[in-house]
């Protein structure tokens, strides 16, 4: 009987033990009337975080435009994900409507994706890097890693 009892007991132990916490790889988006007004999870920024990344004063401030269906933009989206430099760039995804509307402000609606725009606090060392490469070369040069 103990030895069924302490056998019980082991496998209880056993199957109950916690499991590590696992990174969350999903991704929620909230569209209301054809406009994204959540996202969380992804790599993407919802409107609220790009409007009050550019309204603080804080800077670098580095704002991607990349696609999900942009080969070159995955390419960058995996580098700065493998790099762990979530937090010191903003993505935002070109086909929301509100990224179109910025991008028509910056008159950047004729310009290939993926490219970034790095603001500094002194206006005149602000600058943009086009394609997959330079925005990597970029964010090697001027971020800690």
């Amino acid at each position: 009987m103990k030895c069924i009892l302490l056998i019980l007991v082991c496998l209880f132990s056993v199957s109950c033990g916690t499991q590590e916490a696992s990174v969350r790889k999903g991704s929620i988006s909230v569209d209301y009337e054809g406009s994204n007004v959540f996202r969380s999870g992804g790599v993407y920024s919802d409107r609220e975080t790009i409007k009050n990344a550019l309204e603080r004063d804080s800077r670098p401030l580095r704002l991607l435009f990349s696609s999900p269906t942009c080969p070159s933009c995955k390419k960058i989206e995996n580098f700065i994900e493998r790099r762990k430099l979530k937090d010191q760039v903003i993505v935002a995804n070109a086909e929301d409507d509100f990224v179109q509307e910025i991008l028509l402000q910056i008159g950047g609606n004729q310009v290939s994706l993926p490219f970034m725009m790095i603001m500094e606090k002194d206006e005149k060392n602000s600058r943009v890097a086009f394609g997959a490469s330079n925005i990597a070369l970029d964010l090697l040069r001027n971020t800690r890693l």
